[in-house]
């Protein structure tokens, strides 16, 4: 058997951010989870949302991330299976009109800008996060990313 990567190389160079993100997620109350989704809603009825998925299309496409981002979406999966939100009872009477799905997009959406952090633009990069900055702002997993990195060169 294989060893696994690396754990600062798991996610791409943005390990770091994307750890965070499942780590505060996986914690996150459910009324958190469903303004995410809400304020995801309420977006992208607009143009840039649609700009911003294209652009991180292209971003995974340039620079051939594809295992990185399917080794975070599995780990979602596993986020979305452990969550006390997600287990607590059905997930439509956790998250009101909101979906599993759509939880799971919104927060797809959101890991896989992370995972792509240094090749988006800003805007759009913010785009694509906003349904989380409330809950996980940005200058938090700067913080943590910053941490884990110095903790690793220790």
């Amino acid at each position: 058997m294989r060893p696994g990567p690396p754990v600062e190389e798991q996610y791409g160079p943005n390990t770091a951010l994307v750890q965070h993100f499942l780590e505060r997620l996986e914690a996150m109350p459910a009324r958190a989870m469903f303004r995410a989704v809400w304020r995801w809603r309420a977006s992208v009825a607009d143009a840039p949302w649609f700009e911003a998925e294209d652009a991180l299309g292209r971003a995974f496409t340039s620079a051939a991330r594809y295992r990185h981002r399917k080794r975070a979406l599995d780990q979602l999966a596993v986020v979305f299976d452990h969550a006390s939100w997600f287990r607590a009872a059905p997930t439509y009477e956790v998250l009101g009109p909101t979906s599993a799905p759509a939880a799971h997009y919104v927060a797809a959406t959101a890991l896989a800008a992370l995972a792509v952090r240094d090749l988006l633009p800003e805007g759009v990069f913010r785009t694509l996060y906003e349904p989380f900055a409330e809950m996980v702002p940005v200058a938090e997993l700067d913080a943590a990313a910053t941490a884990r990195r110095l903790n690793a060169a220790q």
